[in-house]
């Protein structure tokens, strides 16, 4: 059973396959309840990315790239089953790779970041201070005024 993952409760992972493939998405582990496995974990994964790595070139200079492709190219599946004998590692993601993988599925549902089912509604305690009218000028007040140097003098 894997138990450095937190069972039955949804988190966004990395999972390292035997097969080398690294899949991200929205999981969640649990417990197989098959007699034949009992005790094994299971892994739900809904709309896997795989992580590919690109060579980039830029002024001589040779770097990687980390790129998401859909997992099965010909399959309008969005949820799959991995069983623990079929798993390496399996992490959390980074915020990092949250964002990653966020943008990964808004190209491939061609959804806008407008119209993003996957974003988070705007609320006051997100750290709005008002408008940008607002904010410029403030900024401007703030600009304009004399420095604490020049008030000493």
């Amino acid at each position: 059973m894997i138990s450095y993952i937190q069972h039955d409760k949804e988190f966004y992972g990395v999972v390292k396959l035997s097969n080398g493939e690294e899949i991200v998405g929205e999981m969640i582990c649990t417990e197989d309840l098959e007699d034949s496995n009992k005790g094994l974990s299971i892994i739900f994964i809904s709309n896997p990315g795989k992580i590919k790595q690109v060579e980039v070139a830029k002024d001589n200079q040779v770097g990687v790239g980390i790129a998401l492709i859909k997992w099965h190219f010909f399959s309008e599946e969005e949820f799959y089953i991995i069983t623990e004998k079929d798993i390496i590692s399996i992490a959390p993601l980074s915020k990092t790779g949250i964002f990653a993988y966020k943008n990964f599925l808004r190209g491939e549902k061609g959804i806008s970041e407008s119209d993003d089912e996957f974003g988070r509604e705007l609320n006051k305690d997100m750290g709005s201070l008002g408008t940008v009218g607002k904010a410029r000028n403030l900024l401007e007040k703030m600009y304009k005024a004399p420095s604490s140097d020049q008030k000493k003098s």
